[in-house]
Parts: C-alpha cells; sequence; structure tokens
C-alpha cells in the first residue's frame, strides 16, 4: 500500500526499545532543512534513526518524498550490521534525497562531538598528528 507522503520502517521501534529497556539516541533530519527538497516543494517528512551509542542502527523511519527508496540503505545496514558512522563515511551522491541519510549520521556524529572527554581527545590526536 503506498500513501502520501510515502511511510517506510524497518526494525524496532521507540515504544519497543523502551519496553525492552535498550538505550538508544533518536537522531532525525528534517525533509524541510534539506535543500533538495525544498526545491522539489516536498518539505513534508523526515528520517529517524533509533541508534544505540555506538552506532547500532535498531530502528528507522522515513516519512516522506522517496521514503520507500531511501530505506532500503537502512536495510542492508541492519542485515550487514554496518553501523551509522560508516553511513556517514559513504560517499552519497548530491542532490539526492537519499543524502539524508548522510546527514542523520552527520548530526549523530557531530552530537558525540559535545561531548568534554571526546573533545580531549580530539585535540590531542589534532596537536600530536
Amino acid at each position: 500500500m503506498f500513501t502520501d507522503p510515502e511511510l517506510a520502517q524497518v526494525g524496532r521501534t521507540e515504544q519497543e526499545l523502551k519496553k525492552q529497556n535498550i538505550k538508544y539516541e533518536a537522531v532525525k533530519a528534517n525533509y524541510a532543512d534539506y535543500g533538495r527538497t525544498i526545491t522539489d516543494g516536498k518539505t513534508t517528512g523526515f528520517v529517524k534513526v533509533l541508534v544505540s551509542p555506538f552506532g547500532k542502527i535498531y530502528g528507522v523511519t522515513a516519512i516522506g518524498e522517496s521514503a520507500s527508496e531511501i530505506i532500503h540503505e537502512y536495510i542492508l545496514a541492519m542485515h550487514k550490521k554496518i553501523r551509522l558512522h560508516d553511513i556517514m563515511l559513504m560517499q552519497h551522491s548530491f542532490p539526492t534525497v537519499a543524502l539524508l541519510n548522510k546527514r542523520v549520521s552527520e548530526i549523530w556524529m557531530m552530537k558525540k562531538m559535545e561531548n568534554p572527554r571526546l573533545q580531549k581527545i580530539m585535540q590531542f590526536l589534532f596537536r600530536t598528528f
């Protein structure tokens, strides 16, 4: 069944993770914040990834233009145990709606960089190398 906007989901939901007491982070990229979807006039939607603190992908919900297509990257990632930071390092074509997958991973990684301990480690590495 197809909907407008499109809806795609894979893996666990937030309710399931809460019920199982699994620690997770929800990371979301909105269509309204991305140039391609703004240009296309398709600003309704988001990609939300539920991920462990170390990048294991538990579940993904995508709502919006091409949601049924961009979900495939996460289906493969979950099946092959690819972590969210690996998606960030992968080349994505620009400007495509699928680039939102990379944006989600960048948002997640930037939140990690707010950790003072990690900042000190990074400062040390940059000064050393």
